[in-house]
């Protein structure tokens, strides 16, 4: 994009000559008053700017076109001017929050940094208490970070219950499944553990399964459909924890709640599902993951890949956004090693490491600026 200056006695000739130079969608970036008349500074993509270029054809009958012709000018002069207007008043309000509230401004800086997104960074500096100190300010908008993020109040590896890992692809739900297995077994005896797949795509998760089980001496059932996941229930209805792995599904797959109705049916009153997540996504892939598995009752989620991630900030946004509470952190792995009860704190202050800890101290030299 390449700016030029545009020099005219007034407004109006100055957008007449941008638009002639331009075309109609050219932005225009500033105008000022100068001796003589108005300086106009705008700018347009070049490569969209030849998709404007058309030869002008002959007037057949200029009396019959002349007012479509005023009409049309003045349609993109006063879009020019939309345009300009626009780019002003957002230019003038950015100033004006930094002139009056320069430490939220700040604030909402440092949390777009973390990874927060826009909307709950702007939310979470709204409610911010108006006078203080911007440490103060700065240690407010962690609280409220962290008081928005849910809490879990379920933990299988204590309680048990017969609980269902769905999600993508590739996010490690069997290596998730057998930390907590091993969990289980350890504190309550492999005789209390049950694992069922119905994973009928991939051989290489049933082996590997299956070698868990094999390592655990727990039963690991196969189950293809409906009626073999209830025997498969039936068989293991003695043990205390029943975990089902489930095959990875594309959040975009137009038959995704067909192929969940499977879990979805009420054999099973004790049945809950639980969304393994990646941390290490972009929060739109996130989002679209879990709007898609909203088709079937979601009651928690597991995050997992948090030793692959630079920022924490899509998992925190994502849980806020949907309401969604994480019971288990993954953090490598290591069976069983590298599985914690998902701490909220925890995510927020490795969030917060990705933040250099003496700005706050230098918040007042970068305010003055």
């Amino acid at each position: 994009m390449e700016l030029k200056y545009f020099f005219a006695p007034d407004m109006r000739t100055a957008i007449h000559r941008v638009k002639e130079a331009l075309g109609p969608d050219a932005i225009i970036f500033s105008h000022r008053k100068v001796e003589g008349g108005v300086e106009i500074e705008a700018a347009i993509d070049r490569e969209e700017s030849r998709e404007f270029k058309v030869e002008k054809m002959p007037i057949i009958n200029e009396a019959t076109h002349a007012a479509p012709n005023a009409l049309t000018q003045m349609q993109e002069e006063l879009k020019l001017l939309r345009n300009m207007l626009e780019h002003q008043v957002a230019g003038l309000a950015w100033k004006e929050e930094r002139r009056l509230s320069p430490e939220t401004t700040w604030i909402t800086g440092k949390l777009r940094e973390m990874g927060i997104s826009k909307d709950i960074a702007q939310r979470i500096v709204s409610e911010l208490q108006p006078h203080g100190t911007v440490v103060n300010l700065w240690k407010q908008a962690q609280d409220k970070l962290l008081a928005s993020i849910p809490k879990n109040t379920t933990d299988v590896i204590n309680q048990g219950g017969v609980v269902v890992f769905v999600g993508p692809t590739g996010v490690g739900k069997t290596t998730t499944i057998a930390k907590i297995a091993a969990r289980y077994t350890l504190r309550h005896g492999a005789h209390q553990v049950g694992l069922i797949t119905t994973d009928s795509y991939r051989v290489a998760a049933r082996e590997q399964l299956n070698v868990y089980g094999n390592i655990l001496r727990i039963p690991v059932l196969n189950a293809s459909n409906q009626e073999q996941l209830e025997t498969a229930l039936d068989t293991l209805k003695n043990r205390s924890l029943i975990l089902v792995d489930t095959a990875g599904l594309s959040q975009r797959e137009i038959n995704l709640a067909d192929r969940l109705s499977l879990l979805t049916k009420q054999y099973c009153k004790s049945l809950s599902a639980c969304l393994v997540l990646a941390a290490n996504v972009h929060e739109k892939v996130l989002n679209d993951v879990v709007l898609a598995f909203k088709a079937i009752d979601i009651k928690e989620c597991i995050l997992t890949k948090l030793d692959e991630t630079a920022s924490y900030g899509a998992a925190i946004s994502t849980l806020i956004r949907h309401q969604l509470p994480v019971c288990y952190l993954s953090t490598g792995q290591r069976v069983p090693e590298d599985l914690q009860t998902a701490n909220v704190a925890f995510l927020l202050n490795k969030a917060l490491e990705t933040l250099s800890l003496d700005e706050v101290d230098l918040i007042s030299d970068d305010m003055a600026l």
